[in-house]
């Protein structure tokens, strides 16, 4: 039996709601022994937070390593909280419009 179109996009939606649920939890269970030592050495911030982890080439790698290709979360600013996508290779990243960059 062929599934409709609108069947096929529900289960494409579905599949791509549970990778990304997996890799959630791939990513909770990643531990990476690291100092506080180590971050303050890699950060250029005098205050480390948690994103100053990714500054760490050991934590980089294990990421990379484990099939993650970026991190998105939360950047912890004095006055405010701001959503980032840090990726672990500038090859990455496309620009469409030039005057994005503007």
């Amino acid at each position: 039996m062929e599934l409709s179109e609108e069947s096929r996009e529900a289960q494409l939606k579905h599949a791509e709601s549970l990778k990304g649920f997996e890799a959630q939890q791939r990513a909770r269970s990643i531990i990476v022994p690291t100092a506080i030592e180590d971050v303050k050495a890699n950060s250029l911030r005098k205050k480390p937070n948690v994103i100053d982890y990714l500054y760490v080439p050991k934590v980089r790698a294990n990421l990379i390593d484990n099939d993650f290709d970026c991190f998105e979360g939360w950047d912890v600013l004095p006055n405010m909280e701001i959503m980032i996508t840090a990726v672990f290779d500038p090859a990455q990243i496309t620009v469409k419009d030039q005057q994005q960059l503007c």
